[in-house]
């Protein structure tokens, strides 16, 4: 073979693997890594998959997403109980809290007087930390919502006063 043809020839060969590296490399980029076998456990998560975030849960290391929550309003901040039996989440500035592994959700405050986010579970699991902005103001504090408090609704204690400060995420 000629000089020319080589050349031809090694610039073709050259070619056809790098589209080869190519297609293997996005083959491959589509593949999720596998989980590890032995995790377990349950994600909670929220998704706006279907349009409005959501809750959903899925059952690790192999289990299909389920979708916990059904609602007009998006929900957020999923938090499990300690020992797994409830999980509270914030939407529309109410707290919400839904027994596991499935249940019907119960609002704990309303969001009205205050706009509570962010519920953080107490290590025992009877109450629950949230940061909360009061009707009119525009900085939030951080309140404890006592959940064997007698009545309707969890007891709410002041744990913050910070003025002019924004008190988030406990």
């Amino acid at each position: 073979a000629s000089p020319v043809t080589r050349r031809r020839l090694a610039a073709f060969a050259g070619a056809a693997l790098a589209l080869l590296l190519a297609g293997l490399a996005l083959l491959l980029r589509g593949r999720q890594p596998p989980l590890p076998a032995d995790l377990q456990g349950t994600l909670y998560f929220v998704s706006d998959r279907e349009g409005t975030d959501a809750l959903f849960a899925r059952v690790l290391p192999g289990g299909e997403a389920r979708r916990l929550t059904v609602t007009g309003e998006p929900v957020q901040d999923p938090a499990p109980s300690p020992d797994g039996s409830r999980l509270a989440f914030a939407m529309g500035g109410r707290i919400g809290l839904m027994p596991l592994p499935a249940g019907e959700p119960r609002f704990l405050t309303l969001g009205v007087d205050h706009r509570d986010a962010q519920p953080a579970w107490r290590p025992d699991g009877k109450a629950i930390v949230v940061s909360s902005r009061e009707a009119g103001h525009d900085k939030a504090d951080l309140l404890l919502l006592d959940l064997e408090a007698a009545g309707d609704r969890p007891g709410r204690t002041l744990l913050t006063a910070t003025r002019g400060l924004d008190e988030t995420s406990p």
